[in-house]
């Protein structure tokens, strides 16, 4: 380092490179240098923002007990010399640019480690004797490293806490063993996005101190273990749970009414994408639930008129099931609620309004009847889709100076009269699609005020007339991308002031498929 006189320019000192055409340093080579000694988290080695290459080779850091490069700019490979600090406890290497595959073996001799993360970008490979431990594990995430097995070596990692194996291509059953092993202190376990195959262990039942599980986009079938309701036969439970994540696998199974009983801390159900069935007898969400997802299953019959009572519940998602009867009405605080493409029928219910917090409302294509209540002046939504229903009437006059709605989808309706002025006031409105309904009166011209409208979808009513535009407007309609009139009885000239403005539609940047969001 004979080289690193103070007052010099750094970029020419021996070992660092900077950029080629700024002066900031992006990496530092002190290998042979036999640097020796602890590298401690804060150091001002991490403090470089743009750094990409650090060589340590032949150095003496058999003492470094902390190494965090997380969301670092380090490139290049992981040197196997990591694998001589055996002193380390907590190694971080997630969520920078590193390549190449990884033996895990080389990581054998770090028994201390406690904390363990791997990110992206590598593959993995497990080793395949049992060589490989480490008892004082208590944290293990390998996300998205493209695993093809379990890791067999954490039979030997009683203190274990977290679990993360998402993002891999895990084959195979979930092993048996890990609800036994790690009975006493895994709190969280994701094991998404794999290839999981057969039903959910029952000795997952064994993990008392689990309060997240996910296994949501995986090919595991069969049933809810059960036994993770029947709480009174077992050693361990099940009571601090407080999500369960199991979406997009082949589970063929009737609502889990016991779980809910027997999880009093739980907080997220998603079981959406599966093959649920059956009706959902008379029960009450517990108080605590805070998200709800059924859709993409096969319920069927009436929801209970008290299946949300005493909730506090905020996401509802029951789309794409086979719902009937009257719409269960959710909580106050609700703020997302999905009722599509099921068979509800009857009136929209006037409750509804007294959910305030209500940000997107789907009813769209069920049998709902009568008109749309005027109480809906309440709510701060911005999305409203009662499309593909039977709701008569007019369009009230709910929209008020001032509003959040982005998105108003009525089309597929019976819907009558003149178009309700108050909709000028979306002034946040991308979409307006009133299609399909049976609407009067002249095109409204006042809505080509509304600058962030993309699409206006008029079709197949009763309008009539010509096609004037706003007088004291010249900006019309700047951002629209489709203007749909088919299906009406308005004649006359198209007005060139609003085909000149429709700028949008001339933009070429764009492809057919990214055309609009």
């Amino acid at each position: 380092m004979a080289s690193w006189q103070k007052g010099t320019d750094c970029c020419s000192w021996e070992g660092v490179t900077c950029h080629m055409s700024k002066d900031y340093m992006i990496g530092l080579d002190l290998s042979c240098s036999w640097l020796q000694g602890a590298l401690h988290s804060n150091s001002t080695l991490f403090s470089f923002r743009n750094f990409q290459r650090l060589n340590l080779a032949m150095g003496n850091l058999t003492s470094l007990e902390y190494l965090d490069l997380f969301e670092t700019e380090f490139t290049g490979s992981i040197p196997p010399t990591l694998g001589n600090l055996d002193r380390l406890f907590a190694l971080y290497l997630g969520g920078i640019n590193l390549n190449g595959t990884v033996d895990f073996d080389m990581f054998a001799r770090l028994k201390n480690l406690e904390s363990f993360y791997l990110w992206w970008n590598l593959n993995v490979m497990l080793p395949n004797n049992g060589n490989c431990s480490f008892p004082r594990l208590k944290g293990l995430s390998l996300l998205g490293v493209n695993l093809t097995k379990f890791p067999y070596f954490l039979r030997s990692s009683p203190e274990l806490e977290v679990l993360v194996l998402s993002g891999n291509k895990i084959s195979g059953p979930i092993p048996e063993w890990v609800g036994r092993v790690l009975s006493s202190t895994l709190t969280c376990l994701l094991l998404s996005s794999n290839n999981f195959t057969g039903e959910i262990p029952s000795s997952m039942c064994q993990l008392s101190s689990l309060r997240d599980l996910y296994l949501l986009d995986d090919r595991l079938n069969g049933t809810i273990p059960r036994c993770l309701g029947n709480l009174s036969n077992l050693s361990a439970n099940c009571t601090s749970l407080e999500a369960l994540h199991i979406s997009d696998n082949g589970i063929h199974d009737t609502f889990p009414h016991w779980l809910l009983n027997a999880t009093p801390a739980l907080e997220s159900l998603d079981l959406r994408s599966n093959m649920f069935h059956g009706v959902i007898n008379e029960i009450t969400l517990p108080p605590q639930l805070e998200s709800l997802y059924l859709s993409n299953n096969q319920f069927s019959g009436q929801l209970p008129i008290v299946f949300f009572r005493n909730s506090n519940i905020e996401l509802v998602d029951l789309a794409n099931n086979n719902f009937d009867g009257p719409l269960p009405i959710p909580p106050p605080n609700v703020w997302f609620y999905s009722v599509a493409n099921n068979k509800f029928s009857g009136d929209i219910p006037h409750q509804l309004c007294n959910a305030t917090l209500l940000e997107v409302v789907n009813l769209s294509n069920n049998s709902l009847t009568g008109s749309i209540p005027h109480c809906f002046i309440k709510l701060s939504a911005s999305v409203l889709v009662f499309r593909a229903n039977k709701l008569v009437g007019k369009i009230p006059e709910i929209f008020l100076s001032g509003n959040n709605l982005r998105t108003i989808r009525l089309s597929q309706n019976r819907l009558e009269g003149t178009l309700s002025r108050s909709l000028a006031n979306c002034k946040n409105l991308e979409v307006l699609d009133l299609s399909e309904n049976e609407l009067e009166g002249s095109f409204p011209y006042w809505l080509d005020t509304l600058s962030n409208l993309q699409v206006l979808d008029l079709r197949s009513n009763k309008l009539h007339g010509l096609i004037n535009s706003s007088k004291k407007n010249n900006h019309l309609f700047p951002k629209l991308n489709i203007f749909d009139l088919f299906d009406n009885n308005v004649h006359g000239h198209l007005p060139v002031k609003y085909i000149a403005n429709f700028i949008a539609m001339k933009d070429e940047s764009r492809s057919n498929l990214q055309y609009i969001g």
